[in-house]
């Protein structure tokens, strides 16, 4: 009963801050579409932090993806993907008319970026509920080791 407490709770909280309307992206952003997601290297090139920077603007904080190793977890599973799977979602959601990723932004601390091989966090899109995992640094890693 707590946890699902808990999950009503924390479940509108997903994705809070995040812009949810490409109308309200401005299209230097979107004219650069074709910029993002074109390989899986882990490190964002300028036209997705740019993206990453607008979308994550009112939680980042003092954070700027410019340059950053970012990954990319999606699904109840916890599942970790790869910029071009994001951005190819993105992409045809945008074509479709629909909203942006339904995405939170989720940093590291120092011995979480050092556990994972350099990410200073990642992006989690949809997933109905997130529990922390203290493996997901090591995920990464792994990640990075397999691809």
């Amino acid at each position: 009963m707590k946890k699902l407490l808990l999950i009503l709770i924390c479940f509108p909280l997903i994705g809070f801050g995040q812009i949810r309307n490409f109308e309200e992206i401005p299209e230097k952003l979107i004219m650069n579409f074709d910029k993002m997601g074109v390989n899986d290297d882990t490190y964002l090139n300028s036209f997705e932090s740019d993206y990453f920077n607008f979308i994550f603007q009112d939680i980042r904080g003092e954070f700027d993806f410019t340059g950053k190793k970012i990954g990319f977890v999606t699904g109840n599973g916890h599942s970790i993907v790869s910029k071009k799977s994001y951005f190819d979602i993105e992409k045809s959601r945008k074509e479709r008319g629909y909203s942006t990723n339904q995405a939170s932004l989720h940093l590291f601390n120092k011995s979480e970026i050092e556990t994972s091989g350099g990410y200073e966090g990642f992006v989690l899109y949809w997933v109905k509920a997130f529990f922390k995992s203290e493996s997901l640094p090591r995920k990464l890693k792994e990640y990075d080791s397999n691809n």
